[in-house]
């Protein structure tokens, strides 16, 4: 093939991929408007306009607003064209998420299943995954692929658990779930598939810290848009980061920890779950007041060694995280009497997702892949 033949292809794949990406980023829009934006031929808009109909990805989406004369019609894109699963493992249950190409949850169901690293758990999983499929009568063809989130560390091919604690899963062999799983298969770290959900749906944060507030704590650094796992994928352990020398004992056989403080069994007092003791907080009880206060002095110390290590925007997620909308302004007081630098702090905020955040990120993995390829 000539080289004016590759340059031609480059700058017809270019010119798609603009159309459907200013769509995809800026809602509906007139032809007009989309090739006075693009600065774009009409007979060059019009064939790409023509490409992305056959293929479903985008559609017709109505009339726009006029100030005058006829309304113009617009197109937009069908987010509905594909979807993507996300599966999120833990010690005790596990989370099938479906999602369209926006990220939008279409449907979720949380189950009570005790992870083993045994034949028969992976084979019922399966049944359990495609009795979700059939019940909301998913399309398989337009299935990208499922998204597997897991607690631990996972090597950097997605072959194995370098470390599952978590699961009692350390080195264990991620094909017991490809092998069976008759779609394509991405696997994440469910912190840092927490933080890349959050990260997609800020819209406006390049630089995010993580901080997952669930049963166990954990985290991911988000740079540039991209989660930044470090040299040997390890990045993100902020529950292991110690704030107490010879404090009580973390899972991970070492003392002090932050999982051992800001873990969210720190604030299930007896057979409590979270809302019962943050309604308990709200009501101004003495008992939840006591743990709070202490609870928040970890939490703050977590966060003002994250905020000078990283400098940037912290989230806080997991269990914890979707119950402090309430508590910011509180959390954020107590770091800036605490601050080096005297900083106004407006950098802490709260999770987007109430529930659930591991199993979206997963399942966006699949659909960042997809919409970049167009």
């Amino acid at each position: 093939m000539t080289e004016n033949k590759l340059n031609n292809m480059d700058v017809k794949r270019n010119n798609r991929s603009r159309v459907y990406h200013l769509l995809y980023e800026h809602g509906p829009e007139s032809l007009k408007n989309i090739a006075g934006i693009l600065d774009m031929s009409m007979p060059t808009l019009l064939q790409n306009v023509k490409e992305l109909k056959a293929e479903n990805l985008i559609m017709d989406s109505g009339v726009k607003e006029s100030t005058g004369g006829r309304r113009p019609k617009v197109i937009g894109c069908n987010f509905a064209a594909k979807v993507s699963v996300g599966l999120d493992i833990t010690r005790n249950h596990a989370v099938f998420m479906l999602i369209d190409l926006k990220g939008n949850i279409l449907q979720y169901r949380r189950i009570r299943y005790t992870f083993k690293n045994e034949k028969e758990y992976f084979d019922n999983l399966v049944i359990k995954l495609e009795d979700f499929l059939e019940e909301w009568d998913v399309e398989r063809s337009t299935i990208l692929g499922v998204g597997i989130s897991l607690p631990g560390i996972i090597d950097a091919d997605s072959k194995y658990m370098m470390v599952g604690k978590v699961l009692d899963f350390d080195g264990g062999d991620l094909d017991e779930f490809r092998s069976r799983i008759p779609y394509p298969c991405l696997f994440s770290n469910d912190a840092n598939a927490g933080g890349f959900a959050e990260l997609w749906r800020a819209g406006n944060l390049e630089n995010v810290i993580y901080l997952s507030l669930s049963n166990t704590v954990g985290g991911a650094i988000l740079i540039n848009g991209q989660n930044y796992y470090g040299e040997t994928q390890k990045g993100g352990e902020f529950g292991h980061l110690i704030i107490k020398p010879g404090g009580k004992a973390c899972y991970c056989g070492r003392r002090g920890c932050v999982n051992a403080y800001c873990s969210a069994t720190n604030l299930r007092l007896g057979e409590e779950t979270l809302e019962d003791f943050f309604r308990k907080l709200a009501k101004g009880e003495e008992i939840q007041k006591k743990v709070w206060d202490e609870y928040k002095e970890y939490l703050v110390l977590t966060i003002l060694n994250l905020r000078t290590s990283f400098d940037c925007d912290i989230i806080l997620g997991g269990y914890v995280g979707s119950f402090l909308g309430d508590y910011v302004e509180e959390i954020a007081a107590e770091v800036q009497k605490n601050s080096l630098f005297c900083e106004e702090v407006n950098f802490i905020k709260t999770c987007y997702y109430q529930y659930e955040s591991s199993a979206v990120g997963a399942a966006l993995m699949h659909v960042k892949e997809f919409v970049s390829g167009i």
